[in-house]
């Protein structure tokens, strides 16, 4: 009772101080579902206070979240560069950028269940907030060059959920979250909303009564049906409490459990390596021990000698980022057939990863000078040991400049986003970091967050070999299936959120039919026409008159 008095007479005070310790712990570079999901239940009920009593109050909430995500990601962030104030700024504006994103959808929602026509259904405003939550990411994060790091999607603690990334991507996910917000926000508004029940029939046993202005948690009261929201001031034989959408929020968390339902017969366990139903690869990642400045060798002599003592052990070999330097596309050419050389004596696949100058490939590109010149831009050579078809495909880096990992916090949220991208594509994502802080594994097909972990954190200084299953086709010459988010994109996010809101809907409507036959059968029950008995035949006759004649 304390509790929820606090919470009535103080909102702001008690949101803010559960706003900044969620956010801290909410906000890392890994964040987990049930952490995202209590922060955003609080969301919801402080910008619901925020934006009824001084929506100004919003930019202090950003504050808020701003600090609570830069504390959460302190140890990283301070190191990120050379100067540790320059850092920490960076890492300021970016949980401003990011906190002030989370919250248009937050007032998107406050505006539907607000301010939206009585038509609207209770479900539709229920389910309002999850699903702008959901695509509004999804377009944040499809124009961000890069992509969802730092964005407020889980990568962790999503085990009854993960089966949904095949089918919508993150915004699966993302739904998922808010949904569980949505339902922890309106049970607990309807928990604290019975504290102010029973404080306004105390003021009035007392002689007082509440002003019409005073309304749920503190805030004026614009007679919406927000989480059963009390009209005081009302007789106390006429008040009544509606509560429209607390049925709509029990169907959203029957929803959101049905979901979780298709992980408990997906086995959270890799496929094994030896078995019938698989065929086992092996695949190695090259990382040498660091090049002394005064060595003959130079970086491409080294990659070339590791790759060659990992060969025999792997199928397919993979480079770091950046691993080798070319100034020109002749440079490039030239390492190729070296590389390929090494690729057809082992009989592997290399992945050979370079960084060289923007213009390299263009005419006059071996003149060094101008400004593309300068410009950087990473690549990625698959080089095969058929000596018909040297290089199967190259591809360079659109968006991300070259960086190295720093801290292993930031190398688990890449390595995370890696592997959610395998499951997405139903594949297995080999992943082959030099950075310090870095995480190396095999990612990706249900293998979760931690994947097959490799080495924790890396040194830039110890190769490995990794052998998994992969699934056995019975030696057929085709490719597996792609899954639905591959074949579809974007677009089987929205089927699945149309979806959704369908059911719902379908629920909803199904429940306000029994609750009206019910309604009826009470009336009719009151006229005592249930104990007419003629046969079985006269009470259904006379009770689908009574309907006939009730709707002329």
């Amino acid at each position: 009772m304390a509790l929820k008095s606090l919470i009535t007479a103080h909102p702001d005070l008690a949101y803010n101080a559960l706003a900044l310790p969620l956010s801290t712990v909410a906000l890392s570079s890994t964040p987990s579902i049930p952490s995202v999901s209590l922060l955003l239940a609080v969301l919801i009920l402080q910008t619901t206070t925020i934006l009824n009593r001084n929506p100004r109050q919003i930019i202090f909430l950003i504050s808020t979240l701003a600090l609570g995500s830069t504390l959460a990601n302190l140890s990283a962030s301070s190191t990120a560069l050379s100067s540790s104030a320059s850092s920490l700024l960076i890492s300021l504006v970016r949980g401003a950028f990011f906190s002030a994103i989370a919250c248009i959808p937050l007032a998107a929602r406050w505006t539907i269940t607000r301010q939206a026509s009585a038509t609207v259904s209770p479900w539709l405003k229920t389910a309002a907030f999850p699903t702008v939550w959901a695509i509004s990411w999804m377009f944040v994060t499809s124009s961000n060059p890069v992509g969802r790091i730092g964005s407020w999607t889980p990568l962790t603690g999503d085990e009854g959920y993960r089966w949904l990334r095949e089918y919508t991507g993150f915004a699966g996910i993302d739904f998922v979250v808010a949904g569980w917000a949505e339902v922890i926000a309106g049970l607990t508004g309807l928990w604290i909303q019975g504290s102010a029940d029973e404080d306004a029939e105390e003021l009035q046993h007392n002689g007082h009564a509440p002003s019409e202005q005073e309304g749920l948690i503190g805030h004026p009261h614009n007679g919406s049906e927000e989480y059963g929201a009390i009209q005081h001031g009302a007789p106390q034989q006429q008040r009544t409490v509606p509560r429209p959408r607390s049925n709509s929020t029990l169907i959203f968390a029957a929803i959101l459990f049905l979901l979780s339902l298709p992980s408990y017969h997906i086995s959270p366990l890799p496929l094994p390596v030896w078995a019938e139903s698989t065929t086992p690869l092996s695949v190695a990642c090259v990382l040498p021990p660091h090049r002394s400045p005064n060595s003959p060798k130079t970086p491409l002599d080294l990659m070339i000698l590791e790759t060659k003592a990992v060969a025999p052990r792997a199928k397919i070999v993979l480079w770091p980022e950046s691993a080798v330097s070319f100034r020109t596309s002749t440079e490039r050419k030239e390492a190729v057939k070296l590389v390929q050389d090494t690729a057809r004596n082992n009989k592997v696949w290399i992945g050979m990863s370079f960084e060289e100058p923007a213009n390299n490939g263009s005419a006059g590109d071996d003149n060094e000078g101008g400004h593309r010149s300068k410009l950087l831009r990473n690549g990625m050579a698959l080089v095969s040991p058929d000596p018909k078809e040297p290089v199967v495909f190259e591809y360079f880096k659109r968006n991300l400049v070259p960086t190295r990992t720093w801290h292993p916090a930031i190398g688990l949220a890449m390595a995370s986003l890696a592997g959610a991208r395998g499951d997405e594509l139903g594949a297995s994502v080999l992943w082959c970091d030099g950075g310090s802080g870095a995480v190396n594994g095999v990612y990706g097909y249900g293998r979760g967050s931690r994947g097959l972990l490799i080495e924790e954190v890396g040194n830039g200084g110890k190769s490995w070999v990794a052998s998994f299953g992969v699934p056995y086709n019975g030696g057929k010459d085709e490719e597996r299936p792609k899954t639905v988010y591959a074949w579809a994109g974007d677009y089987a996010s929205f089927g699945f959120l149309l979806g959704v809101l369908g059911v719902g809907w379908g629920i909803e409507r199904a429940f306000e039919r029994s609750n009206a036959d019910q309604l009826e059968d009470d009336e009719e029950s009151a006229l005592g026409l249930e104990h007419v008995q003629l046969g079985g035949l006269v009470y259904p006759v006379l009770r689908r008159l009574i309907r006939y004649f009730k709707g002329q």
